[in-house]
Formats: structure tokens, C-alpha cells, sequence
């Protein structure tokens, strides 16, 4: 055998081996990025930035910073996550490219669980977190020392505001009857 694997004192076992060794570890890889990335049922609307698991986690935190101004009403409350999320992903969209590419890395990273671990200090994939511990994570990134991690709070945050106050919808809830050029009650 003339092969340079083989002339750099590598046998053929040797070779076999290691080939098997690497399929294990690509196939062990893979089973552990399914099990650590989040996995949702689908996503509620088909958007241009946000997959499933973006959708998922934006409503969650929606949920998690708008509790106290969201309908209380299940349906009504679902509907407004929806909304909130259709609208992130509208804002988003008008991002400068550049912005766009590295919400979408951040968002990316928050629905991984190791990375999400690190930045956000939750390991419970978003299906599975519960409004009262998400609150808790939020304020401690909120309070945090870490600049990376208050970034991340800061964008997350202002994207969920984006896609709640943006909304014309929202009005209402806050009892803001619109702006005074466009209000009808003002002829």
C-alpha cells in the first residue's frame, strides 16, 4: 500500500478505528445538539427571522415582561403572544443588516441550551420554563455586573416593547387613546 496514511506509520486497523471513532462521535454530537437545542411543536406563523424556536422563546418572555399588562383572558392573552412575536419579528426585519445578522446569532445561541445557560443563567428549555422563574432570570440579568449579559436582557427586552407598544393594539391595554393628530375624537 502506497497510501500516506499507511507510509506514516499508520496500519490499516489503525486507520479503520479511528474512521469508526469519528462516525461515533458525529453521531454522538448530533444526538446531543438535538437533545440540547430546544425543540417546539412548530412554529405558530411562518416568519422571516424567527423558526419555532425563536417564536417559542418571545412569547415566553413576552409572557415573562408583560404580565401585568397582557389580557388575563387565555385565548385573548395567546392571541396577544402571537401578535408580540409576528411584531418582533417585524422589527427585526427593520434592523440595518448587519443588527439583523447578530439578533439572529443571539437568538440562536438563547434557544441552545449551554449558550443560553451562560448568557441568561437558565438551563430549562423555554417549552418548559415557568413565567415566575423566567422573571427571576430576567431581573438577574437585568441587575447583572456582566456586560454581556445585560446586552442580551437589553435586546430581548426592547424587542419584546418593540413588538407590544409598536402594535396599535396595544393602546387600549395601556389606556392610550392614540396620538393627537390621529385620534378621531379630536375631529
Amino acid at each position: 500500500m502506497n497510501s500516506r496514511a499507511l507510509q506514516a506509520g499508520f496500519t490499516r486497523r489503525q486507520l479503520l478505528k479511528g474512521g469508526l471513532w469519528s462516525a461515533v462521535g458525529i453521531v454522538a454530537g448530533g444526538w446531543l445538539a438535538v437533545r440540547l437545542t430546544d425543540v417546539s411543536p412548530g412554529a405558530s406563523a411562518p416568519l422571516k427571522y424567527l423558526g419555532a424556536a425563536e417564536q417559542l422563546m418571545f412569547a415566553k418572555l413576552a409572557d415573562a415582561i408583560l404580565s401585568d399588562v397582557l389580557p388575563a383572558e387565555a385565548d385573548a392573552h395567546q392571541q396577544w403572544l402571537g401578535w408580540i412575536t409576528q411584531n418582533v419579528d417585524a422589527a427585526i426585519n427593520l434592523l440595518p443588516l448587519a443588527l439583523q445578522r447578530e439578533t439572529k446569532k443571539l437568538t440562536s445561541m438563547l434557544t441552545f441550551a449551554p449558550t443560553r445557560t451562560l448568557l441568561t443563567g437558565q438551563w430549562t428549555g423555554w417549552a418548559k420554563v415557568e413565567r415566575a422563574e423566567l422573571q427571576a432570570h430576567l431581573e438577574a440579568m437585568r441587575q447583572s455586573d456582566n456586560n454581556t449579559r445585560l446586552t442580551v436582557y437589553r435586546v430581548v427586552h426592547d424587542l419584546v416593547m418593540a413588538g407590544f407598544y409598536g402594535d396599535r393594539r396595544s393602546w387600549p391595554l395601556i389606556g392610550y387613546s392614540g396620538p393627537v393628530y390621529d385620534n378621531p375624537k379630536n375631529g
